[in-house]
């Protein structure tokens, strides 16, 4: 575990080791919900991916009643339905990718639209609403300081259309259509209402448009696994995204924690109301858990249950499922479509805490 200086915040733990990020994940000495760490410092209403009554910011009862408005909606049976609509959506931007230039920026042209549209049908977002969305997200995730007047002014939108859509399609047979209902009901507050919804974009449509430019970047001399995505053995794929989700997380670091009293961990003392956040990318090259830590190996032993690319404990990542379809469909198709694709210039980086392609030239070579 190191403690860390990060702007704009106080000293950070970051914890760093496989074993002792598990054991942080459900240490219940430590809490998401700031409101019961007086002492903590508050990141700021408009910094959605830490803040809001979500999954992401909420413990105990609280957790548990907004999480059981989102489970049946993440099962295995409405998972059934989803290769239908990642496969539609896949096929769409490729098509386009296809009939326009042989130079591309594979962010603008894939990897940020196909999450935020596959999304948008999961959950029941119009997908008249999807670009408008994705732009909003945009603004919280490259601007990162909460006080500016772009998020101050995003925020606000994403709150109203938030509200118009929950009002509009309040009781329809989707998500969306079940949390306006229990907004009618009084089940839950707006607070709670719109943080979700953040929330669901975020991790749910922002995570992905940043794992598929890695994994580009992570293929671009590693021919043979390419031939595994181009190939047609279907648990050979499933094997490789695994690898593949293990060895570029979505989001580097796990979200926050607070320490709600003193605590000693693995010997060095962290005060109460400090932050501690697992990090994911480290932990998951944890050598003594996986050797050849930074080689993409498929079929490692345990390798679904041995990473932490989804968190770990009460706070798993509910969307797991739809991700691991997401990317599975989403990179064989590219690659069959397009198997030797290749980038032609460095991508352009943006944010500091979550570093993220905001361009990705690529050649669109046909095979």
């Amino acid at each position: 575990m190191d403690r860390v200086a990060v702007p704009g915040l106080p000293p950070v733990y970051l914890v760093t080791g496989y074993q002792q990020a598990r054991e942080v994940f459900n240490d219940s000495r430590l809490c998401k919900d700031r409101s019961r760490v007086p002492t903590a410092h508050d990141p700021g209403p408009e910094m959605i991916w830490v803040a809001g009554r979500q999954l992401l910011s909420t413990d105990g009862n609280d957790h548990a009643r907004l999480r059981r408005l989102l489970t049946g909606w993440w099962s295995r049976a409405a998972s059934a339905r989803w290769p239908e609509i990642i496969e539609r959506h896949t096929g769409d931007l490729l098509a386009d990718l296809a009939s326009g230039p042989a130079e591309t920026d594979l962010v603008t042209g894939f990897a940020r639209p196909l999450p935020m549209r596959i999304l948008a049908d999961v959950v029941g977002i119009p997908q008249a609403e999807a670009g408008r969305l994705q732009e909003l997200v945009h603004v919280f995730t490259s601007n990162g300081v909460p006080e500016s007047p772009q998020v101050q002014s995003a925020h606000g939108d994403l709150v109203a259309i938030w509200f118009r859509l929950a009002k509009e399609h309040a009781g329809e047979d989707t998500l969306l259509g079940v949390l306006g209902k229990a907004r009618q009901d009084r089940e839950i507050s707006l607070t709670e209402l719109t943080s979700l919804l953040d929330m669901l974009l975020v991790a749910g449509a922002h995570s992905m448009s940043m794992f598929f430019p890695r994994v580009v970047l992570r293929l671009a001399d590693a021919p043979e696994l390419v031939a595994t995505l181009t190939g047609d053995d279907e648990s050979a794929q499933e094997a490789l995204v695994e690898e593949l989700i293990r060895l570029c997380p979505p989001f580097p670091l796990a979200t926050h924690r607070y320490t709600t009293e003193d605590v000693d961990l693995w010997g060095t003392p962290v005060p109460a109301g400090s932050l501690v956040m697992p990090a994911v990318a480290a932990a998951n090259r944890d050598p003594q858990v996986h050797p050849a830590p930074d080689q993409a190996c498929p079929g490692r032993p345990g390798a679904r249950t041995r990473h932490l690319s989804f968190g770990h404990g009460a706070h798993y990542c509910l969307g797991a499922t739809l991700a691991r379809q997401q990317a599975r469909i989403a990179l064989v198709r590219l690659y069959q479509r397009f198997p030797h694709l290749t980038a032609t210039g460095e991508p352009v980086w943006r944010n500091l805490m979550v570093p993220e392609p905001a361009c990705l030239p690529v050649r669109l070579r046909r095979g």
